[in-house]
């Protein structure tokens, strides 16, 4: 599951299954599109979209590693063993 985002606008979407995203009926204009995927190297550009321009062809690669960071168990933080982030207020820049 990739997910698409024009920078400084709300404009993103999520890809299906084979990998396509749809975007809709969006102003012609030139965007910075990023494409991230667990897994995979970041993508970054400008490009010029708008109704005419619905496709754009980029392949993203994999990273070297990856660790999704999911366990069964719950995940290891600080000696913490936990299945919701705790945060220690001591650490707060207030």
């Amino acid at each position: 599951d990739a997910e698409l985002d024009l920078d400084y606008t709300p404009l993103h979407a999520h890809s299906d299954a084979t990998g396509h995203f749809a975007l809709g009926q969006i102003p012609a204009d030139a965007y910075r599109v990023v494409v991230r995927c667990p897994g995979y190297i970041p993508v970054a550009f400008k490009r010029e979209v708008g109704p005419a321009d619905a496709a754009m062809d980029f392949q993203l690669v994999p990273t070297p590693f990856y660790d999704p960071l999911e366990s069964g168990a719950g995940w290891t933080v600080g000696g913490y063993t936990t299945f919701a982030p705790k945060w220690d207020s001591s650490m707060s820049s207030a």
